[in-house]
């Protein structure tokens, strides 16, 4: 997990949230970028063939502290997904100094994993989180001049919006976290921000 993101790591680590248009944000293999974890991320090719790896789609914050939950994506040297299951997840551990990534333990996939996760035809993936359970999140790669062009869309207080970040409010459990409420934060295809929090019912 380690070797898969290193090539991304020192942009993440720089860089903070920011609320602007999605046309303006990206994630560029060997340069520091502006925005992170946005709708929209660009990737440089990978040199020759073989796989390569976005290091962040979107990610989720929580109430505990600053550690988040990204997600990333495969994908081979024409921008298609690689594999069934090319969505993947890690820790960015912000609380360490330097921030370091680190695998999901297996009960916190449990709360932050997969419930499904599907490649179809025309190459966009379904997916959905745990800990969204009742959102469809659909991510789309498309090839751009230089690399490829990673968005992620979802339904944000009833319309169609592209994804920025997730926010989980949860307890502390023996196991697992409980979720208390999740709150969906993106920006629609004229930039205007788009909001919806989601109570969840004990």
């Amino acid at each position: 997990m380690r070797a898969r993101i290193a090539a991304v790591r020192a942009g993440i680590l720089g860089s903070g949230l920011a609320g602007a248009g999605f046309g303006r944000r990206g994630l560029v293999r060997g340069a520091a970028p502006a925005f992170v974890a946005a709708a929209a991320v660009v990737m440089a090719l990978a040199p020759a063939a073989g796989a390569a790896t976005t290091g962040s789609v979107f990610h989720i914050d929580r109430n505990k502290n600053r550690n988040q939950v990204h997600y990333g994506i495969h994908v081979d040297d024409k921008c298609r997904p690689v594999g069934s299951d090319p969505v993947y997840n890690y820790w960015l551990k912000r609380e360490h100094d330097p921030a370091v990534t680190e695998p999901l333990r297996m009960f916190q996939q449990a709360a932050y994993g997969f419930q499904k996760q599907q490649v179809e035809d025309d190459g966009r993936i379904e997916l959905r989180l745990r800990a969204l359970p009742d959102h469809q999140l659909v991510v789309r790669v498309a090839t751009v001049s230089g690399g490829c062009k990673v968005e992620t869309f979802a339904t944000i207080d009833g319309q169609q919006a592209y994804l920025d970040k997730v926010f989980v409010f949860a307890d502390d459990g023996i196991f697992v976290p409980t979720l208390r409420y999740v709150e969906l934060y993106g920006h629609s295809n004229d930039g205007h921000a788009v909001y919806e929090k989601i109570t969840v019912d004990r």
